[in-house]
């Protein structure tokens, strides 16, 4: 029970209910501005963010095959999933290459090119989704890599709950924490 309490109290500051400055996208966490870039830090933002039944978290295997909610329920930090993890809709990039914000998948769903929400991504020529088109040139249904209307989908900016994205100073903080090469929880 006292686990359980702490955890709630801690949600609640986090959270800020009512908080003017926060937004719906960062899981009504207040944009407080400038954070370290610390693993805490980014559990965060991507459990507030990110870890909604039908995006990263509840019961089966997330969206992408990535779910925030399993891996902490079994005791594991977010890095066991996302550092040096080949992306699932284009496993020739890490979810999180530590020390490489710009080789890091995760990157590229939160602020990469896009028109509107899609994703404007070229893969490598050498890239091999391992599925093939039909006689009519279309890609079968897949989800990993995605595809949509029988064409390779790289997908949407993330959070999909949001019509903006991340505040840009937690997508910031996401990078650094990236660029120092992303390390997990620290010692309690």
């Amino acid at each position: 029970m006292m686990r359980t309490c702490s955890i709630l109290a801690c949600l609640c500051t986090l959270v800020s209910c009512g908080d003017p400055n926060a937004t719906p996208a960062d899981g009504g966490l207040p944009d407080t501005g400038p954070a370290d870039p610390t693993y805490e830090a980014v559990e965060a933002i991507l459990m507030a963010s990110c870890s909604s039944s039908v995006c990263h978290g509840g019961t089966g295997a997330g969206a992408a095959r990535l779910n925030f909610s399993a891996e902490l329920a079994a005791g594991r930090p977010l890095t066991s999933v996302l550092v040096g993890q080949a992306a699932c809709q284009y496993d020739l990039m890490p979810r999180v290459d530590p020390g490489r914000p710009d080789n890091s998948w995760l990157m590229i769903k939160l602020e990469g090119p896009h028109t509107g929400r899609v994703i404007d991504f070229t893969p490598s020529p050498e890239w091999d989704p391992g599925i093939s088109p039909n006689e009519m040139g279309l890609y079968p249904a897949s989800t990993c890599p995605r595809t949509r209307n029988g064409e390779i989908s790289f997908g949407r900016l993330m959070p999909l709950s949001s019509t903006s994205g991340l505040a840009p100073s937690r997508i910031a903080l996401i990078r650094a924490w990236i660029l120092a090469g992303a390390p997990g929880p620290s010692s309690r």
